[in-house]
């Protein structure tokens, strides 16, 4: 098809618009042929918010998940909650759910129709008061679900300081903050949660007049909260585009913006990396997600919409590998991508599985994998992190295949600044349980149903 050109020999941009919109309208129909959009549950809650800001829609959000679980057989359902950062305001949010979204097997079969009437008119009359506040009109960035030790969880905010709660007080209890910077200094800031939640790592990149510098801070969560056990300077204008802890507490992953991705062994005193890692052969490195079940498998994401599974144990014997050049005995364990290229925001691993994961598009939609067909086809890796078979299983067949369900906001999700970092959460308890909040404050909750159709899965 070509473009539609006017007598004039100017383009009718609303014929073409139209012409591009058909074309692409066909090739998600092929793309999702196979690919269940189905729900087995799905709700949204729009809370009415008391709001301490102004253009509220273009304020950073995120969401995770608590661990309260309130079933109630009598009415059929259950009742579980999140907490949603608002600017500098965090929420305490209940939402409601079927009752078999939790139980299994025979626990499931409850008789009784959930009834939300009663629990949606409530919700609809409450007006919402944030229950903890970050000072000094900080932006909360990421929110940790501890429940530990008397803490409820840790915010980490657009500065870089770490503040953690208790349920009862409205303030941090404990913190660790962030050195002030000039008002000329643009902050970037990262970090991450060690599996066992025992170590928190930020880091937080300071540019001045096109120079960048980037520290490391380990963070103690347990014996001496808030104490920074360990910081590392980078002077190398590595700026930081997101990190991730590795093989369990011991591995921390930084990824810059020139699709490198520097490893420290936090065993080792010293302050250099181990492994310099180059990815550049499928766009630009965006986001790294690590598996909470397998301490060595790792996922990356680029800004064409490429994501590739890794495994730390083939990575490991070199101190600097550039993947496509001399290096072509190491590979990923997987590649897949999203729909149209749309670049990877965000990818978060199952709490409760070893094979699946999400990741989130820079338009919003949310992409479901499971890689239980690839493990199972014996392309898992062994203990030297080779693949165990030789033949490699084609990519078009490995995406019909692992992508086990598709969710889409719709253009409602589309934001100014294209950034969905952390507005996906995965519940740690109820399976394939994932949150979503838009730019509007609604919050979506659902479940996908990813039983394959006969039909679709035959073709």
């Amino acid at each position: 098809m070509t473009a539609v050109v006017l007598e004039n020999g100017n383009v009718d941009t609303l014929a073409e618009e139209a012409r591009l919109n058909k074309i692409s309208n066909e090739e998600f129909k092929i793309w999702k042929k196979a690919v269940p959009t189905f729900y087995q549950h799905i709700s949204t809650f729009k809370p009415s918010l008391q709001k301490h800001v102004t253009n509220q829609s273009k304020i950073q959000k995120t969401v995770a998940f608590t661990d309260k679980i309130f079933p109630d057989r009598t009415k059929g359902t259950l009742t579980t909650s999140v907490l949603l950062a608002l600017g500098n305001d965090i929420y305490e949010i209940d939402v409601i759910l079927p009752i078999g979204a939790h139980l299994t097997g025979q626990e499931a079969s409850c008789k009784v129709e959930p009834q939300y009437e009663a629990f949606l008119k409530t919700f609809e009359q409450t007006k919402f008061e944030p229950k903890w506040r970050v000072d000094n009109n900080d932006t909360v960035a990421k929110l940790y679900y501890i429940n530990s030790n008397d803490i409820k969880f840790v915010a980490v905010t657009n500065n870089g300081s770490v503040l953690w709660f208790k349920d009862e007080i409205n303030t941090a209890v404990t913190s660790c903050l962030a050195e002030p910077q000039g008002a000329s200094t643009a902050i970037k800031v990262n970090s991450d949660i060690s599996n066992d939640l025992s170590t928190i790592v930020v880091v937080t990149t300071s540019t001045k007049e096109s120079v960048s510098t980037s520290k490391i801070k380990i963070i103690d969560n347990v014996e001496k909260v808030g104490d920074e056990k360990r910081t590392i300077l980078l002077n190398d204008s590595f700026v930081c585009e997101t990190c991730k802890f590795l093989n369990g507490k011991d591995t921390i992953a930084l990824c810059n913006n020139k699709s490198t991705i520097k490893l420290w062994d936090l065993n080792n005193t010293e302050d250099t990396p181990f492994l310099e890692f180059i990815d550049n052969t499928e766009g630009k490195l965006t986001s790294i997600g690590n598996s909470k079940i397998v301490s060595t498998l790792f996922a990356t994401g680029s800004d064409n919409g490429i994501i590739k599974l890794w495994d730390l144990r083939s990575l490991s014997h070199d101190k600097k590998i550039e993947i496509g050049k001399d290096t072509e005995s190491i590979r990923e364990v997987a590649l897949l991508s999203h729909f149209d290229e749309d670049p990877v925001s965000d990818i978060i691993f199952s709490p409760s599985s070893a094979c699946k994961f999400v990741t989130v598009g820079r338009s919003g939609n949310v992409y479901h994998w499971d890689m239980e067909y690839l493990f199972s086809k014996g392309q898992d890796v062994d203990k030297d992190g080779k693949n165990s078979d030789d033949e490699s299983i084609i990519s078009s067949v490995l995406q019909a295949e692992c992508l086990s369900f598709y969710h889409t906001g719709g253009f409602r999700r589309l934001r100014t600044d294209g950034s969905k970092k952390n507005t996906v959460a995965c519940n740690s308890i109820i399976d394939d349980l994932v949150c979503t909040v838009d730019a509007d404050d609604l919050l979506t909750v659902y479940i996908p149903f990813t039983a394959r159709i006969a039909s679709d899965s035959a073709n």
